[in-house]
C-alpha cells in the first residue's frame, strides 16, 4: 500500500509481549534502584563504623563486607532482564539480605534505636518500589518483626525492652506499607487487565483491518478517496485491472483527468453539488480513459462524509458497466430498428389496406353493373340458348366477387378489423336460403343435395347470420365442387346445451346452445397429412386441385378463423377416394321468448312511388340502379357527381338521396356533409344512402359517422337496397344506427 492509503492503525502483531517486557524492565529498574538505596542507605550508617571500638568492628566489617558483595552480586544479577520468577527471587532475596544485615549491625553495635527506623524506611521503600503484593510484603513485615525482637532479645537478654520503643508506630507503618503494597498491587492487576483488554480491541482492530482491506483489495469494483481539491487520495488495487493504471501513479492527480472531455463539465457540476452537503450523491455513469487509450464506462456511487482523522472526503465505488452499455446501446439500437421495421410495416400495411380497397372499388363498380345487367336481362323474354349464356356469365362474375370477397375478408382477419355482429335470426330459414342457392350448382353436376335440422334447435338465436352463412356456404360449395359423383350432405344439430363461461370471446360470452354442423360429401377425399395444412391460407390437398378446380386457397383458412371468433372450431375427418365430413361448431345465445318476439319485424315491401336522387359517375351503374328502381315505380334523377347532387337538391325535394362515395369533382363525404351543414336550422332531415364499392373494415362506420343514414355496398343486390330505403324511410329523421351487412 502507498503511504497515501487509508489511514488505518496497524498495531504490531507482538505488542502485547513488547509491553510484558517493558513492565518487566520496569520491576528491575525499580529493584536496582532499591539496591541502591539500601546500598546508599548503608553507606551513610557505615560512616560512624570507624567510631566503634576493634572488637565490634571485627563482627560488623565481615557482616556489612558479606551484605555488600550480595548486593553487588544481585546488581549484577539485574544487568540482564531475567523472567518474572527469576526477579521476585533476587527481590526477596535483597530484603532478606537487609532485614539480616541491618538486625547482625545492631546486634553487633548494640543498637536498638537505629533497627526500628531501618525496617520502617525498609518496609515503605519496598511497598512503593518493589511491589510484590500484600502477601510478600506481610512476609517482610513479619521478617523485619521478628529480627527486631532478635536484636532486642541479643541486646537486653528478654525482650522487656521492646515496651520502651514505639512498637505501636512500627506496627502501624508495618501495616500501611502491607496496605501501600496491597492498593500498589490492585492497580497494577488493574493496569493488565487494561492492558489485555487494549490487547484483545488491538487484535479485533488488526483482524478487522485485515478483514477490510482484503474485501478493499480484492473486490471487484474500484474505491477511490478523493479530497475537496478533486485529488485522488487513494486508489483500490482493483484498479489495475479495470483501468491498467498502477494506484500509486493515481494518487494526487485531480479525479477529472480521465474523464471523456465530454463527461468533464457533467461530472463537475455533480462533484460541486455532492461536496455542499453530506450524503449519498445519485448513481451516474462516466466514461473513463483506460491505459490502452480506450474509453471504459464505469458507474459510480459518490458519498461525501466527515472522516475524523482527515476531515471531508468524498468516497466513490465505481464499476465498469461497459459492456452493460455497449448491450443498452445495442437493444436501443435494434429498438430504433424494430420501431423503424414497425413504422415500415405499418406503412406497407397502410398501403396494401390502401392498394386493397382502391382494387376492391375499381373491381366491384364493373362487376355491379355486370351482375345487375345480368340479373336484368335475365328478367327479359329470352331463348334458351342466350339464357344459357347470361347464367354462365353470372356464375363467372359471382365466382369472381367471391375470389374477390375472400381476399378482403383474409385481409381484414389478419389486421385483427373483422367485427362480428348480435342480431337475432332463424337457424332454419338460414340454413334453407343458403343451401337453395347452392342447389342449382349441384343440380348441374347431377350430385344430391339434401339437408336436416335437429327438432330441438331454438326457433331463434343471436349471433352473426352473416358470416356463419359464410362458413356453410363455403364447405357446402367446396363439397359440390370436389364431388363428381354421389351427393352432399348437411346436417344441423345441436351438440350441447353450455352454460354461459367467461372462457368464451367476448361476442359469445352470454352463449347458452352450441350449434353443430356436419357437411359430409362423397368427392375424391383428403389424405391424412394433408389434414391440417388445407386449413392454413394458400394451402390445398394437392397443388394440381388448383389447375382443376380454381380456388385461392383462403376459404378454409377464413372459415377455421371466423369459426373460432363464434366460440367453436372446426375439424375434418376424411379418407381418400370414399368422401370427407367437415365439421364445425359455434357458440350462438338463445334469447328469451319475449326478445324474440319483440325483434322480429316483417319484411320490408319493396319501396315504390318515390322521388329519389342517383348521385354516380359510373354510367353503367347509373343505368343498372335507375333500371332496378323504376321497375318498382320510382323516378330517379341522376347526378353525375356530388356537385351536380347539390344543385339538384336546391331546386327539387327528393324522398331518398342514393349517394356514391368515390366520384369527381366532388366526392360523396364531401356532398354529405354540404347537406348536412345546411339543415343545422331546422329543417327536415334529407335521408341518405351510402351506395359504394367501398366494402373494406370500417367504411360502413366511415359513411354513417359521415351523415349517411344507411350503407350498401356494391355489387347491389336489389334486396338490400331495397330494404335500406325502406328502414330510412320509416326513420327518416334519425341517422340508422345498425349497419346493412354487405354482400358476399
Amino acid at each position: 500500500m502507498s503511504g497515501s492509503g487509508i489511514g488505518m492503525i496497524a498495531p504490531s502483531s507482538s505488542s502485547a509481549r513488547a509491553r510484558a517486557w517493558a513492565e518487566r524492565l520496569l520491576f528491575v529498574d525499580r529493584l536496582r534502584a532499591g539496591v541502591w538505596i539500601i546500598l546508599a542507605t548503608f553507606s551513610l550508617f557505615a560512616a560512624g563504623d570507624f567510631w566503634l571500638d576493634p572488637q565490634q568492628l571485627e563482627w560488623l566489617l565481615p557482616i556489612k563486607l558479606v551484605g555488600a558483595v550480595l548486593f553487588g552480586a544481585i546488581l549484577v544479577a539485574l544487568r540482564r532482564p531475567s523472567a518474572p520468577a527469576q526477579v521476585s527471587t533476587l527481590t526477596i532475596l535483597t530484603l532478606f539480605v537487609t532485614v539480616s544485615v541491618s538486625a547482625a549491625s545492631s546486634i553487633v553495635t548494640q543498637d536498638l534505636q537505629t533497627p526500628p527506623v531501618l525496617f520502617i524506611g525498609l518496609a515503605m521503600v519496598s511497598a512503593t518500589l518493589l511491589p510484590l503484593g500484600a502477601r510478600l510484603q506481610a512476609v517482610l513485615a513479619v521478617s523485619a518483626l521478628l529480627a527486631l525482637v532478635g536484636v532486642v532479645w541479643s541486646v537486653t537478654g528478654g525482650v522487656s525492652a521492646l515496651a520502651a520503643y514505639p512498637t505501636v508506630g512500627v506496627l502501624a507503618m508495618l501495616a500501611i506499607s502491607i496496605w501501600v503494597a496491597a492498593d500498589f498491587a490492585h492497580f497494577r492487576s488493574a493496569l493488565h487487565e487494561r492492558n489485555a483488554a487494549l490487547a484483545r480491541s488491538e487484535d479485533n482492530l488488526r483482524r478487522s483491518e485485515a478483514h477490510f482491506r482484503m474485501l478493499i483489495e480484492r473486490a471487484s469494483d474500484v474505491i477511490v478517496i478523493v479530497g475537496m481539491d478533486s485529488r485522488v487520495q487513494y486508489v483500490s488495487p482493483s484498479v489495475m485491472p479495470m483501468l491498467g493504471y498502477a494506484p500509486d501513479n493515481m494518487v494526487g492527480h485531480s479525479v477529472f483527468e480521465l474523464i471523456h472531455p465530454d463527461d468533464v463539465l457533467v461530472a463537475q457540476g455533480a462533484f460541486a453539488e455532492l461536496v455542499q452537503q453530506l450524503g449519498t450523491g445519485p448513481r451516474m455513469v462516466t466514461r473513463i480513459r483506460d491505459a490502452h487509450g480506450e474509453w471504459r464506462h464505469l458507474e459510480s456511487v459518490n458519498t461525501h462524509l466527515l472522516d475524523p482523522a482527515r476531515g471531508e472526503l468524498v468516497i466513490a465505488n465505481m464499476r465498469d458497466v461497459s459492456e452493460r452499455v455497449t448491450a443498452e446501446s445495442a437493444l436501443r439500437r435494434q429498438q430504433d430498428e424494430l420501431r423503424i421495421a414497425k413504422d415500415a410495416a405499418e406503412a406497407a400495411n397502410r398501403a396494401k389496406s390502401e392498394f386493397l380497397a382502391n382494387v376492391s372499388h375499381e373491381i366491384r363498380t364493373p362487376l355491379n353493373g355486370i351482375i345487375g345487367m345480368t340479373d336484368l336481362a335475365l328478367e327479359t323474354a329470352l331463348t334458351a340458348e342466350q339464357r344459357e349464356y347470361l347464367d354462365l356469365a353470372k356464375y363467372s362474375a359471382d365466382s369472381l366477387l367471391a375470389v374477390i370477397s375472400d381476399l378482403l375478408d383474409f385481409s381484414k382477419i389478419e389486421a385483427g378489423k373483422l367485427a362480428l355482429e348480435q342480431v337475432p335470426f332463424g337457424v332454419h330459414g338460414l340454413v334453407g336460403d343458403a343451401l337453395k342457392a347452392l342447389g342449382h350448382r349441384a343440380q348441374s353436376k347431377g350430385l344430391a343435395l339434401d339437408w336436416s335440422l335437429d327438432p330441438t334447435l331454438p326457433a331463434r338465436v343471436e349471433g352473426d347470420p352473416v358470416r356463419l352463412r359464410q362458413v356453410l356456404l363455403n364447405l357446402v360449395g367446396n363439397a359440390i365442387k370436389f364431388t363428381d359423383h354421389g351427393g352432399v350432405g348437411v346436417r344441423v344439430g345441436v351438440l350441447a346445451a353450455v352454460a354461459p363461461t367467461l372462457l368464451a370471446p367476448p361476442i359469445c360470452v352470454d352463449a347458452d346452445v352450441m350449434l353443430h354442423v356436419a357437411v359430409r360429401d362423397t368427392g375424391i377425399g383428403i389424405p391424412a397429412d394433408k389434414h391440417a395444412a388445407i386449413f392454413e391460407a394458400f394451402e390445398q390437398a394437392d397443388g394440381s386441385t388448383t389447375r382443376k378446380y380454381g380456388g385461392t386457397g383462403l376459404g378454409l383458412a377464413i372459415c377455421t378463423r371466423l369459426v373460432g371468433m363464434m366460440g367453436g372450431r372446426l375439424w375434418l375427418e376424411s379418407t381418400p377416394g370414399v368422401g370427407s365430413t367437415f365439421h364445425f361448431t359455434v357458440r350462438l345465445h338463445v334469447p328469451s321468448a319475449t326478445a324474440s318476439d319483440a325483434t322480429v319485424e316483417p319484411p320490408a315491401a319493396a319501396p315504390h312511388g318515390l322521388r329519389i336522387l342517383l348521385v354516380e359517375d359510373n354510367v353503367v351503374n347509373q343505368r343498372l340502379a335507375t333500371r332496378l328502381l323504376e321497375q318498382r315505380g320510382n323516378a330517379v334523377t341522376v347526378a353525375g357527381n356530388g356537385r351536380e347532387a347539390l344543385d339538384l337538391l336546391a331546386c327539387t325535394a327528393f324522398d331518398v338521396v342514393l349517394m356514391d362515395v368515390q366520384m369527381p369533382i366532388m366526392g360523396g363525404f364531401e356532398a354529405t356533409a354540404a347537406i348536412r351543414a345546411g339543415e343545422t336550422s331546422g329543417g327536415p332531415r334529407q335521408p341518405i344512402i351510402a351506395m359504394t364499392a367501398h366494402a373494406m373494415t370500417g367504411d360502413e362506420a366511415r359513411c354513417l359517422g359521415a351523415g349517411m343514414d344507411a350503407y350498401v355496398s356494391k355489387p347491389i343486390r336489389a334486396a338490400d337496397l331495397f330494404a335500406a330505403i325502406a328502414r330510412v324511410r320509416q326513420r327518416p329523421l334519425v341517422q340508422a344506427a345498425n349497419a346493412v351487412g354487405s354482400a358476399a
